[in-house]
């Protein structure tokens, strides 16, 4: 196993060399040296490479901590080292989920183990155990600098949180392949559960010391108990697989390795159909006709990404409205302070809406799973079938997305009765603001893709001016959470605008869609 590490590095170290050593040749003072056959410049080269890649990952994790520390000082009036803690605890749970290294693609990989021939088993587990090593290495020697700078306190902490990182890092990476072998995707493609672990991780990261609930430093020995269990099995789960070979050949293709940051590609998967939802319930097509019929087939066949991802996100809102409600129960003492909190910042409802609905991976997956190939046809560009087929998908895409607006919106109104001791009438305009919101996003992704189509026919974005509208629409968003109104005054605005904002898009769909929807 250690052979096999060396016999990587050192093919990492010579295609370090021979890039760099290539580039060097392209600058004219150079050209006149034959810079290969120098061992001199090579060994140069391979100390200067090791060097940068020491300090890389030292700095990275400075860089890490550093930005947890000011967005911690940016959120709170103070900070100890508990809150600090608290926050990087569950922000090292969202990326061991998010951030599995075994089966990502690489270069390495597709030399090593598919073009080399090497043993993929003990290429995995050597740099399996040389990533954790190194992992608990960096992150011991930064935490330490930062809780003797900042928190003036003993290694002990750091010790605690480095172990629970990498505990948490095994986990992370057992989970993805069991994942993967189960499913035969990636976790990280599976839209819906990327951002519920965001989501609940960075709740759980942000929100709860901002109501000045957090891990006591005394907890820490039962989660390092706790993962240490979970690192041990999912260690031997991972150390007892047997088809890594099949695993590095089916993610490292040349394709995928050709591909490797091309965002285009990253879209084909995301929205790619899975063979079993390929089979249609055909009870489910009965009463269909026309372009009803052909916009059903394609919402069923794409429910996994679609309708599932809707439903998770309306469970995990039911399952936080019942979890912060039976607290409130409790503890009666933070109903005044949520009610508050909730009052002052109701406009985040805007942002957190933003997140939930599902409209731009809905019209990424009708371009690469229907419109690319149909819009080659020219009735597919008959203004009668563009509008027709634009409200069928309107109205479904309107159903989607009002599963967890409808959780959301009656847990709001839940949650300030509880609050208020009281339901009062007014606060159906929360339930209605948080609709209104939904359908406002259900339009508006759908209504930039038909009149901007911006992907070619490999996925790649086209328009400038679509990327433009989508940083406006997220910037815009992120400005509306300053917006300190309450409740009542709030969605009567929320509502005047979105109507008069749906109104006129539609008339601009109408009028310019025909003309506009076309391959890039």
């Amino acid at each position: 196993m250690f052979n096999t590490l060396k016999i990587s590095f050192q093919i990492d170290i010579t295609c370090a060399i021979h890039s760099f050593l290539y580039r060097l040749t392209k600058i004219p003072f150079f050209k006149k040296y034959n810079l290969y056959k120098s061992e001199c410049t090579k060994r140069m080269v391979q100390i200067l490479a090791f060097i940068c890649t020491f300090f890389r990952m030292i700095f990275s994790k400075f860089m890490y901590l550093g930005t947890i520390y000011a967005l911690s000082l940016f959120l709170f009036s103070s900070l100890n080292g508990e809150v600090f803690a608290h926050i990087y605890l569950f922000l090292a749970i969202i990326g061991c989920f998010i951030n599995a290294k075994i089966l990502s693609v690489g270069k390495k990989k597709y030399y090593s183990v598919i073009l080399m021939n090497m043993d993929a088993r003990e290429y995995t587990l050597a740099y399996f155990i040389y990533d954790m090593v190194t992992m608990f290495f960096f992150s011991f020697l930064s935490l330490s600098f930062f809780y003797s700078v900042f928190f003036q306190t003993s290694f002990l902490i750091p010790l605690l949180l480095s172990l629970i990182t990498v505990f948490l890092k095994i986990i992370g990476e057992g989970i993805a392949i069991w994942f993967y072998r189960k499913y035969g995707y990636f976790l990280i493609y599976q839209t819906s559960l990327y951002f519920l672990i965001l989501i609940i991780g960075g709740i759980c990261a942000f929100l709860f010391p901002y109501l000045h609930l957090f891990l006591p430093y005394s907890s820490y020995f039962f989660i390092l108990l706790v993962t240490f269990i979970g690192a041990f099995l999912f260690s031997f789960y991972i150390f007892h697989i047997k088809d890594y070979k099949k695993m590095y050949k089916h993610i490292n293709t040349k394709k995928a390795i050709m591909n490797q940051g091309n965002i285009g590609y990253g879209r084909q998967l995301a929205v790619s159909i899975r063979k079993k939802d390929y089979a249609i319930d055909e009870k489910k097509l009965v009463g269909k006709i026309g372009y009803d019929y052909f916009n059903t087939i394609f919402f069923l066949r794409h429910k996994a990404i679609l309708s599932h991802s809707a439903n998770l996100y309306a469970i995990f809102s039911f399952l936080f409205f019942v979890g912060i409600s039976i607290f409130l129960c409790i503890h009666t003492s933070y109903q005044r302070q949520v009610l508050d909190f909730v009052t002052s910042h109701f406009s985040l409802i805007i942002f957190i809406m933003y997140f939930v609905n599902r409209g731009e991976i809905i019209t990424q997956a009708m371009f690469y799973n229907c419109d690319r190939s149909m819009l080659t046809f020219n009735f597919y560009q008959d203004p009668s079938v563009v509008l027709n087929v634009f409200k069928e998908r309107l109205k479904t895409v309107m159903r989607v997305n009002l599963r967890p607006a409808l959780v959301i919106g009656l847990g709001l109104v839940f949650l300030f009765s509880i609050c208020n001791g009281s339901f009062q009438v007014t606060y159906l305009f929360i339930l209605l603001s948080v609709i209104i919101i939904s359908v406002f996003f259900s339009v508006h992704y759908l209504v930039i893709y038909y009149l901007l189509q911006p992907y070619d026919v490999h996925m790649k974005m086209k328009s400038v001016s679509f990327s433009v509208v989508s940083f406006l629409t997220y910037f815009v968003c992120y400005l509306c959470k300053d917006i300190h109104l309450s409740f009542l005054p709030f969605s009567l605005l929320v509502i005047f605008v979105t109507i008069f904002y749906i109104v006129v898009s539609l008339i601009a769909v109408f009028k310019v869609s025909p003309r506009t929807f076309r391959l890039k």
